[in-house]
């Protein structure tokens, strides 16, 4: 398993990360199928903290939910939607089964890091509206 530990965030906001787990042992992968992971990035701050999730997870007791709805964040807790942008576009998302060598050559080129993650995969935008329902494999196919 990998970690990611983050050293001054703030001066890093607009910061694509990624954080990759790697399940090594056979076990590890059978408890995987029990135990849910829902791995999010946080920054402290004062008595609470800022957090970013998965779209739809709901964030813990910690955050502070007056960011809710500022700036580009389109998430109405009333109705259970956290952390998407306008069109349910997601600030983070999970794919189980990708790896970092799926990105080396679109979203990881320092030259891409302005392109629009959907131009890059014409799939993406399809696959965020269906829910993940259609499209999981967005990833495997990068525009050519």
């Amino acid at each position: 398993m990998s970690f990611l530990h983050l050293f001054n965030i703030k001066a890093e906001l607009g910061t694509t990360y990624i954080l990759e787990l790697n399940y090594e042992s056979p076990g590890l992968k059978k408890i995987s199928n029990v135990a849910e992971i829902k791995p999010f990035i946080y920054r402290t701050e004062g008595t609470g903290r800022w957090e970013v999730h998965i779209p739809f997870e709901a964030p813990t007791s910690k955050m502070i939910t007056s960011y809710f709805g500022t700036m580009d964040d389109k998430s109405v807790p009333s109705e259970g939607k956290y952390f998407v942008r306008s069109g349910n576009y997601p600030f983070a998302f999970y794919l189980e089964g990708a790896n970092l060598d799926n990105f080396k050559e679109t979203l990881l080129l320092r030259s891409n890091e302005s392109v629009k993650i959907d131009e890059l995969y014409p799939s993406f935008l399809p696959w965020v509206l269906s829910n993940g329902a259609e499209h999981a494999d967005w990833y495997l196919y990068p525009r050519e």
